[in-house]
Formats: C-alpha cells, sequence, structure tokens
C-alpha cells in the first residue's frame, strides 16, 4: 500500500465473507435454535437447503429429535436433545470446539486461546504476547486445557517450527490461468509442531532452538492450488535446485495478497508447497483456510484466480530488496523459518506461466482416482463422478419440501456440480481489488 497510495482511496472495499455451510458452524447454530424453539420446515428460510441436512445429520448424532406435531402442520418438529444447554459448549472467537485458558502462575486469568492454535501459540517455553507484555508459557496441561504463564521480561519471542503433509480429498472446479492449473477443493492438512525458536525482537537473531514433543493436528478444510507441469517449469528455466524456494516464496506471497481479495489477514490462511504431489503429479502450491470447514476466503480467490496470480507476480517483481524481505516472500508465521525462498526464481516461474501463450498443461486436474474420499463430506463440495468428470456429479440432498416425501428424510438426487464459491455470502457484492489497476479491471470483468 506504501508504494500503490492510490489504491488506498480508488480501490473497492474487500469483501467480508462468510460459509454458512461449514459443519463447524452450521450444526452448532442449528442446535442452539433448536434449543430455543422446535425447528419447522418453515425455518428453511433461515438456512436455505442446508437445513435439511443439519437436522439429519444432528438427528443421527443423537442431538436432534423429531416430534409429531398437530395435524395441521407441514411435518414433525425437530428438539434439542443433547445433554445439557449447546450454547455454553460453543466458542465466540472460532470455529473450533474448546478453548485453552491462560493463567498466570499465581492463578489469575489471563485470557484464552483456541485449541486449534495451542501448539503455535502457548506450547512450553512460548513466549506469549498480551496487552504490549510479553509472558513466558511455563507449563501447558492438557488435561484441564490450560497454560500456565510467567512474566517475561527479554526482548525476545519465539517462532515454531513444524512439518507439514497435505491430502486433496475431494475436487470442486477447476480452471486454467496461462499455464496454470486452479483447482478448489477440500484438502486434509496434518501438521507435527517439532521445535521452536527464539530470537531478538529488534534485531531478529538467532538465539536457540528448542526441540517439542506434540500430538500432531489435523485440520480438514477448504483450498485453492495450482499446478505447474514439469515441462512448463523447464520452458521458465526454472532447475531442480531452485524449484522448492520459487514454490515456497509464491506460496507466502500469493498468502500475503489475499487480504486484499477478502476481509482476512495472513493467521486466516495457511499454506503448503511441494516440487511433487502424487495427486496432480505436479508441482504444486497449495493456499488453504487456516479454520476448519474453511471461511470462503480460498473460494473468493479462486473465483479471481487470474487476478490474484497477477497481483502475486507483480508483487513479486515490484519490490526493491535484493533476494526478498517480508514486504514480498517473507511470512512471519512460516514452519520452515523462511526456508528456502527464492524470489527471482517465483519471478521467472510465474512470469512465463502467466503468458497468453504458455502451453496448456496436460494433468493439470487430478483424477478422482487419485484423490481420498473423505468420509464426513461437505455437502457445498462433491467430486466428479469417474464416468463423466467434467459434467455432472451425484450429491446426496434431503427434502425439506412438504409433498409425498417424508420430511427429512434421504433422497438421491443428479445435479450441476455446486460451485463452493455460492455457498459464501458476501456483505458487500463488490469484488476484491488487487494492488495493480490491471487486476482490479480484471476483477471488476469477472464480476
Amino acid at each position: 500500500m506504501v508504494r500503490h497510495p492510490r489504491e488506498v482511496f480508488l480501490r473497492q472495499p474487500e469483501p467480508a465473507v462468510i460459509n454458512p455451510a461449514n459443519h463447524h458452524v452450521l450444526l452448532p447454530h442449528v442446535g442452539c435454535a433448536a434449543d430455543e424453539l422446535p425447528l419447522s420446515h418453515a425455518d428453511g428460510r433461515y438456512w436455505d437447503d442446508m437445513l435439511d441436512t443439519a437436522v439429519h445429520e444432528l438427528v443421527l448424532q443423537d442431538r436432534l429429535r423429531l416430534v409429531a406435531t398437530d395435524p395441521g402442520d407441514t411435518g414433525p418438529h425437530a428438539v434439542w436433545s443433547g445433554r445439557g444447554a449447546p450454547a455454553p459448549t460453543i466458542g465466540l472467537r472460532s470455529a473450533s470446539r474448546g478453548e485453552y485458558r491462560i493463567r498466570t502462575n499465581d492463578g489469575a486469568p489471563l485470557g484464552s486461546v483456541d485449541a486449534a492454535r495451542v501448539a503455535q501459540t502457548v506450547h512450553a517455553g512460548a513466549v506469549y504476547l498480551h496487552q504490549g507484555a510479553s509472558w513466558r508459557v511455563v507449563e501447558l496441561d492438557h488435561v484441564h486445557r490450560c497454560a500456565t504463564v510467567a512474566r517475561h521480561d527479554a526482548d525476545t519471542y519465539t517462532q515454531v517450527r513444524s512439518n507439514s503433509d497435505i491430502s486433496l480429498l475431494e475436487v470442486a472446479e477447476s480452471t486454467r490461468v496461462g499455464g496454470i492449473a486452479v483447482s478448489l477443493g477440500r484438502v486434509l492438512v496434518t501438521t507435527q509442531v517439532v521445535a521452536y525458536e527464539e530470537r531478538h525482537t529488534e534485531t531478529h537473531r538467532f538465539i536457540r532452538c528448542e526441540p517439542l514433543e506434540m500430538e500432531p493436528s489435523v485440520l480438514d478444510t477448504s483450498a485453492l492450488w495450482w499446478a505447474f507441469e514439469a515441462e512448463m517449469i523447464d520452458a521458465a528455466g526454472i532447475g531442480p535446485v531452485e524449484l522448492p524456494g520459487a514454490l515456497h516464496a509464491a506460496e507466502h506471497t500469493g498468502i500475503g495478497v489475499l487480504p486484499l481479495f477478502a476481509l482476512c489477514d495472513r493467521w486466516d490462511l495457511g499454506g503448503v508447497s511441494t516440487p511433487w504431489l502424487e495427486q496432480t503429479a505436479a508441482a504444486t502450491v497449495v493456499i488453504h483456510d487456516a479454520h476448519p470447514g474453511g471461511a470462503g476466503v480460498t473460494a473468493l480467490a479462486f473465483e479471481h484466480s487470474e487476478a490474484h496470480l497477477r497481483s502475486t507476480l507483480e508483487v513479486l517483481t515490484t519490490c526493491r530488496c535484493a533476494t526478498g524481505c517480508p514486504s514480498c516472500v517473507h511470512s512471519p508465521k512460516c514452519g520452515n523459518g523462511n526456508e528456502p525462498l527464492d524470489r527471482g526464481a517465483a519471478t521467472a516461474l510465474l512470469s512465463y506461466a502467466l503468458r497468453a501463450d504458455a502451453r496448456p498443461p496436460s494433468r493439470l486436474t487430478p483424477s478422482t482416482r487419485t484423490v481420498r474420499r473423505s468420509l464426513s463430506r461437505s455437502p457445498e463440495i462433491t467430486t466428479p463422478t469417474s464416468g463423466n468428470r467434467r459434467g455432472r456429479a451425484t450429491t446426496e440432498t434431503l427434502s425439506m419440501s412438504p409433498g409425498p416425501r417424508p420430511p427429512w428424510s434421504s433422497t438421491r438426487s443428479t445435479s450441476r456440480s455446486p460451485r463452493t464459491a455460492s455457498a459464501v455470502s458476501r456483505a458487500t457484492r463488490s469484488s476484491g481489488s488487487t494492488i495493480t489497476d490491471l487486476a482490479v479491471a480484471e476483477v471488476t470483468r469477472t464480476t
């Protein structure tokens, strides 16, 4: 923004996005509503077709039950049948269930942290920043879900080192921008925190690295990914030594520009890059929502894939640093310590791949035979059937309309593969803007 001051005043506001179809949000929401007042088919106006799926799943989990109604009603009512009231068990700060309390060593409450972020923020030895004051985590108690902290006066900060593994579960949509295959779908991200580094706050000088033994965390969420075919990489002049750093730098920069498209920051996102992903049979960059079930940010980015990629390239091209800096390729939360990063190779790769005459890749869309299906299927993302990969997809829906079919009964229907982005509600219909006039024009055109 410092290098593009006009964009502060001229670009459209970035849209706020939510994903009401996210089961981590939908099911608790419907459960709380049923606890306050029995649900009927008339309540479908608040959730559209998603109410059918939610009621069906909550009944199977014994958290809702169906009760008979008067003969004049259109069907049974769904009432809460779980243990206790559902509202107190739901956190207001995140979609994941459960929080860890943070207390000082004398027992005074300091704050709380989402259970999904415990390994990154309040592991043993972590420096935790609260209202401008630094605290050192002296104990992490998983049984009582509590982190004990003590005042930390040294001018240092900590950052975790982690290993991540990613699996593509389902593919919702695929498109191509230049020579890059862009896909949207569900992924399973497994992250293992293995150590933490401590550095000086002002100089970032390395002080020490301490190993950690923590349970891996698993995140089922939505993501978009870019696939680069080997022939295109060779034509761009990227060798096997430069490729990991090029993909890693492109990943960081792609995440860094996404707040220009949606109301988020880089902590709402995560990423994985690899020179070879078996399920795409290509070098791949994956950018995923950091919230269980997905928040809708990557779905919005997929809608404007070309503008997103060109904005990423512009940041790489115009940054005035020599080899990479926090303004372009460095990330404050990289689990690999920002290694390896190759800004020059990333610029060369995207510059060639986004050319109009870049050779179309031949195997960019993952085969359904290589994409693992998840047992817990999201209703908004389906995988094309192997018999008709580009056309129709069979999905399971639940009847909400009164009629000859029993209410809330499972039926099978065949329909066009749904756009995940259609499940994303926007606080404003304006498209995400980018930092270049070209990208702004592209977003306006696609809208």
